[in-house]
């Protein structure tokens, strides 16, 4: 909040003094403070900070169940089945072909689970890599698509003081990725005999796929997505393995027998009196001078629930996430508020990391395709130059929670001319012409006619216009 300046009257060779509460230091918020820096985006994000993040990410990824659901669900949503392709040349031939061509040789190297791989890969270490490969028992095409941790990009011990690599990554002078050291092996591979580690080479920028998500400009690595709350996160296995064990102590301690008399001393108990059994349903006497007393569980296991909601909010906010998706579940949401979360923050993060995706990996996947498709296949003749055909990926949609109000919307968007039939079918990830076609043969009618019956559906059976008047000059008159 910003201090009101002085109402009284200045003059010119007075200065007016206003100041910003954020800006000021104090006894009370100077140690807050204390680690504020004015670092670039590129230094803020510096290797060994990196390292240690990317590390404690997976430490906490591999035991939280929490922090494992919420990326598992990311990449479920974001990617899905795959991107489909749409080719938008002018030969509507050509387009078929290419499309099932490379849907084929997707399929056959798996390349939505690779997709899959990477967006898990970049929500919790930061950044995936990817490198054009080849596998020769795919025929004709043999292009491959193979994937990297971001420990194994990383910048060779001789190149330190360049300043144009940052942990791997040349770039040139405005930030532009030129090359990728790679190493040969992980660094963290342990049965690989006496290979040396360090051993690797610099690939182009244009073989290499780097995913990841900007948040600084100058940035040039990536940071793992969930950072400002992984440190919290934590803090649900350390509370939930503190009540668990409250109430174990409670129960496996059932009774302490204490004594008010001053003449028995422990060294003189007797040793059937050291430990002692319990009937159900007995009453049972207690020697004179002793009594029992019970071990209560002082931990508050009652708000254990409550603890673990708040830390997973808090949690799931940086990831843009709503509570419910984070939790596996809606039993605390109304249908409403479900479904508006969902609406208004998870679903422009999820297509903004498609786009993003699409413009990172897919497309340069594509053009790699395309480029060996033209030297090993007759797939692009008569297609215009590679760079030159246009196409988009079009990703599966979300889950829909009430799949008759998402028809009758596309519906209505198609009657009032605001939508088609192709770019509706393109939401749901399906090719319209293939549908029509399909239709067609399951109901026995052309495809034109297919089309027509849907028309008349949507915008009732077509009347013929009437006959225009002849005039005459007798009708004139």
């Amino acid at each position: 909040m910003r201090r009101a300046a002085s109402l009284k009257r200045v003059t010119p060779t007075q200065r007016l003094e206003a100041s910003f509460d954020l800006t000021r230091t104090t006894n009370e918020n100077k140690n807050h403070w204390s680690d504020a820096d004015a670092l670039s985006g590129r230094a803020a994000f510096y290797k060994s900070e990196r390292k240690v993040a990317r590390e404690r990410s997976r430490l906490e990824a591999a035991n939280n169940s929490w922090y494992s659901g919420m990326i598992r669900t990311a990449a479920a949503h974001i990617v899905g089945t795959g991107p489909r392709l749409q080719l938008m040349t002018a030969d509507s031939a050509l387009n078929r072909r290419v499309e099932q061509a490379y849907h084929d040789w997707a399929d056959a190297i798996g390349l939505p689970e690779k997709f899959s791989t990477m967006v898990e890969t970049e929500w919790r270490d930061g950044e995936a890599f990817a490198m054009r490969a080849s596998q020769p028992k795919l025929h004709p095409i043999t292009l491959d698509v193979r994937l990297y941790e971001p420990d194994q990009v990383a910048q060779p011990y001789w190149h330190i003081l360049d300043p144009t690599i940052e942990d791997g990554k040349r770039v040139d002078n405005i930030g532009n990725a030129v090359e990728y050291w790679i190493y040969d092996h992980h660094p963290g591979d342990l049965n690989i005999g006496h290979v040396n580690l360090l051993k690797g080479q610099w690939y182009h920028a244009d073989e290499i796929i780097h995913q990841f998500r900007q948040e600084r400009p100058g940035q040039l690595r990536g940071f793992p997505r969930c950072a400002p709350a992984i440190d919290w996160l934590a803090h649900l296995r350390r509370f939930s393995k503190a009540t668990l064990s409250a109430a174990e102590n409670a129960a496996l301690w059932a009774v302490f027998i204490e004594t008010t008399s001053s003449q028995i001393m422990p060294a003189a108990m007797p040793r059937d009196l050291m430990t002692m059994g319990f009937e159900r349903g007995v009453m049972n006497f207690m020697p004179d001078g002793w009594k029992p007393s019970m071990v209560s569980a002082e931990h508050p296991t009652s708000t254990n629930e409550q603890f673990q909601r708040s830390e997973l909010t808090y949690f799931a906010r940086c990831a843009s996430m709503p509570y419910s998706l984070a939790a596996g579940t809606s039993r605390d949401s109304n249908f409403s508020s479900a479904k508006m979360d969902i609406k208004n923050l998870w679903e422009p993060e999820v297509h903004r990391d498609q786009g993003r995706i699409a413009r990172q990996s897919c497309n340069v996947i594509f053009r790699w395709f395309l480029e060996d498709a033209a030297i090993a296949t007759d797939l692009l003749d008569g297609a215009p130059p590679i760079s030159q055909i246009r196409f988009k990926f079009h990703w599966p949609p979300l889950p829909q929670s009430d799949e008759g109000d998402v028809a009758a919307a596309a519906t209505e968007r198609m009657a009032t001319g605001q939508s088609t039939p192709s770019r509706e079918a393109a939401i749901q990830n399906r090719d319209y012409e293939s549908e029509c076609e399909q239709a067609a043969r399951d109901f026995g009618c052309t495809v034109d006619e297919y089309k027509q019956r849907v028309a008349d559906k949507l915008f009732g059976p077509r009347v013929a216009p009437a006959p225009s008047p002849v005039y005459t000059p007798e009708n004139v008159a």
